[in-house]
C-alpha cells in the first residue's frame, strides 16, 4: 500500500475490512466490515472525508480511489460502513476483497502529526 496512510481520529493504526457486496453496491458506493483493529466497528460519518481506498487484495489488488464520504448503512437489520469514493472502480469488487482505508493527511500542525513543511520562509527572503 501506499507509505502514510493515516488512522482516523481515535485510532493508532489503519483500519482494514472486507467488502461486502449488498443492497446499493456499485463501483463507486463500497460496504465494508472492519476487520482490525476493532473487528464490526461502525466509523462515524466522515471520519474518513477525502482520505483513501486501497485494496490489497481480489481483482483491483493496488487500485485506489479517494474517499467523498463515509457513513454507516444499515441493509436488511446489519450495519456496514458505506464508503463514496470520487473516481468509480473500473469494476464492482466481490464480497471478501480486502482494502484498507486511509483518513486524510493532517493539514495544519494542530491536527496532530503534521507531515507538511511548517517552517519554509518567503520566497523574498531568498533574495
Amino acid at each position: 500500500g501506499f507509505k502514510g496512510a493515516t488512522p482516523p481520529a481515535g485510532f493508532t493504526a489503519v483500519p482494514t475490512f472486507t467488502v461486502e457486496v449488498v443492497g446499493s453496491s456499485t463501483d463507486s458506493v463500497l460496504f465494508g466490515t472492519c476487520v482490525t483493529p476493532s473487528p464490526s466497528h461502525i466509523f462515524g460519518n466522515n471520519a474518513f472525508l477525502d482520505g483513501f481506498i486501497f485494496f490489497t487484495s481480489g481483482s483491483l489488488a493496488g487500485l485506489f480511489s479517494v474517499i467523498e464520504g463515509n457513513r454507516d448503512t444499515v441493509v436488511s437489520s446489519v450495519h456496514y460502513n458505506q464508503f463514496n469514493v470520487y473516481q468509480s472502480f473500473p469494476w464492482l469488487p466481490i464480497t471478501g476483497d480486502s482494502f484498507y482505508a486511509s483518513a486524510t493527511f493532517p493539514i495544519n500542525q494542530a491536527d496532530g502529526q503534521y507531515f507538511g513543511f511548517p517552517y519554509v520562509p518567503a520566497p523574498e527572503m531568498w533574495g
